[in-house]
């Protein structure tokens, strides 16, 4: 998996090898070096522990990780920890992040359910109900640019 987003102050988001498996990581492209984030807890058959999607201009990032071997969830990425999101009751995945830390991404409600877009503020989850109808609410672009505005497409 390639380069998932930057900052203004170049840092890049995706993730890295270690130790035979991919893990979430922030690349510094000023300074030359690499900061993984850990993971919630899983990785699967074929090692990889997640990715991170997204970050902001104050260094927070957001992405997904692995509980296990087969479910994954959200993150948020923040002055060195990595905190679960949550999800609607199955899979989740943050795409952005704004300069305000909220989060915008997709959730399903069961492991194999329909995703729906949400965000978050004030550390609460809430989904966005784009067009009404269930099998359109998932997030296919996404940008959260100024604070509390989202952009997305079914």
């Amino acid at each position: 998996m390639g380069p998932t987003g930057i900052n203004d102050r170049g840092l890049i988001t995706s993730g890295v090898m270690l130790n035979s498996g991919y893990t979430p990581a922030i690349y510094d492209s000023r300074r030359g070096q690499i900061t993984t984030l850990g993971s919630l807890g899983g990785v699967t058959s074929f090692g990889f522990s997640g990715v991170a999607t997204a970050i902001n201009d104050l260094g927070q990032a957001a992405g997904y990780s692995y509980l296990d071997a087969v479910n994954f969830h959200a993150f948020i990425y923040s002055n060195g920890v990595m905190t679960d999101i949550g999800s609607f009751g199955g899979y989740s995945a943050a795409l952005d992040i704004n300069n305000c830390g909220h989060v915008v991404g997709s959730s399903s409600d069961s492991a194999s359910g329909v995703a729906h877009a949400f965000s978050t503020a004030m550390e609460s989850m809430t989904e966005i109900n784009l067009f009404g109808a269930p099998e359109q609410r998932k997030l296919w672009r996404r940008e959260s640019t100024p604070p509390r505005t989202v952009v997305g497409g079914g």
